[in-house]
């Protein structure tokens, strides 16, 4: 689809995105399993909207994997960099795995290198 998503957002979309709107922040996070009682959804469901959310509407969304784990809206640049960090660690993890299994070649490929 690309950015802007095929609007409008479906009703279970929507409803996730009126949840996270009471979550503003990092230090908001509302637990998936909270998500998943409200709208009587499973987790894979949750988090494939929240991927939709992200990537096809822009819509910045972060999760937190700390002491009070959960997804938020982003507001600041603090809560972004929230919501980044434990990607690029488990980016770095996943890598490091690739290399180990003897994917030198393929990450060369894959990163042009």
């Amino acid at each position: 689809m690309g950015k802007g998503g095929p609007w409008p957002l479906e009703t279970r979309q929507h409803d996730l995105l009126r949840l996270l709107l009471a979550h503003k922040g990092s230090a908001r996070a509302c637990p998936i399993s909270a998500i998943t009682a409200r709208l009587g959804t499973g987790e894979r469901q949750v988090k494939a909207m929240i991927r939709v959310l992200i990537l096809d509407f822009d819509i910045p969304i972060g999760a937190s994997r700390g002491k009070r784990c959960g997804y938020f809206l982003c507001i600041t640049e603090d809560d972004e960099r929230a919501a980044v960090t434990p990607l690029l660690k488990e980016l770095v993890s996943l890598i490091r795995r690739v290399y180990a299994l003897g994917g030198e070649v393929e990450w060369s490929q894959l990163t042009g290198r």
